[in-house]
């Protein structure tokens, strides 16, 4: 972490050093945001990918063994 004005020698160097900090501390808020946006489509596609495998073997389950066996009517 920055400690603000620690080195600073004049006025301007200070006003800077603290600019760099505001800057620093709101990229790590947008990456934090970025990540946690991320999570959540990795999260969505896999629900997709099991909703999917699901719906298959419904799919599967439904279809009759033998398709030349017809049922009468």
């Amino acid at each position: 972490m920055i400690t603000v004005g620690a080195r600073a020698e004049t006025k301007k160097e200070a006003t800077l050093f603290k600019r760099v900090a505001n800057r620093a501390r709101g990229i790590r808020s947008e990456v934090k945001q970025l990540a946690e946006s991320v999570q959540k489509q990795v999260d969505l596609r896999e629900d997709v990918r099991e909703l999917t495998d699901l719906m298959e073997g419904a799919k599967a389950r439904a279809e009759p063994e033998d398709p030349t066996c017809e049922v009468p009517p």
